[in-house]
């Protein structure tokens, strides 16, 4: 009652995908995938155009300009059908950055391989598993846990009107094509003199 703190008041919305929470009528927090907002999924193509045009909806269903909504951390990816199983280039992972992997395993959903650093993690999974689709499609993903990270590498993005800007995805790409330069893989049934 006599503190000076004042108590935290939080006020939840959902659009979609998102999660919108402002906190004492002055911070905004948005939580979710821009992908499953505009699409209900996150398996199909994702242009830039469409990346743009949900945050454009965005702003104009919470009456604020993106440049409003700072970003703590960012997950990204990329989506590669492939023409085996996923399980098989899973396995087949042995390590990144010399580092060997988290293995995890989500019943129905397949496997996931992770490795944690202390700005960010790359994460290998089978997507097309974990939607019940047809197909082998991997997920190849960096989940930034400290925008510095991004900072340091030339991507200084701050806001969600950032993402609004074509050479940053550009070089989010960039960052994805090292994750997979970075892996050492083996393939399961070589023969040992080979």
């Amino acid at each position: 009652k006599n503190s000076p703190i004042q108590p935290k008041v939080v006020k939840r919305a959902e659009l979609g995908a998102l999660v919108l929470k402002v906190t004492n009528d002055k911070h905004i927090n948005l939580e979710g995938s821009l992908h499953e907002y505009h699409y209900g999924n996150n398996y199909t193509p994702f242009k830039f155009s469409e990346v743009v045009s949900a945050i454009i909806n965005i702003e104009n269903r919470i009456q604020t300009s993106s440049e409003n909504i700072r970003l703590h951390n960012l997950e990204f990816g990329v989506n590669i059908s492939l023409p085996f199983p996923v399980s098989v280039f899973l396995e087949g992972i042995l390590s990144y950055k010399g580092q060997e992997p988290d293995k995890l395993s989500y019943e129905g959903k397949g496997n996931l391989r992770k490795f944690h650093f202390q700005q960010y993690e790359v994460k290998f999974y089978d997507k097309g598993k974990q939607y019940h689709l047809t197909y082998p499609l991997l997920r190849i993903e960096i989940k930034v846990t400290r925008m510095n990270y991004l900072h340091e590498k030339g991507i200084p993005i701050h806001t969600l009107k950032d993402l609004t800007r074509n050479d940053f995805h550009s070089k989010l790409k960039g960052l994805l094509h090292k994750a997979i330069q970075g892996l050492i893989l083996t393939e399961n049934g070589l023969n040992g003199k080979n």
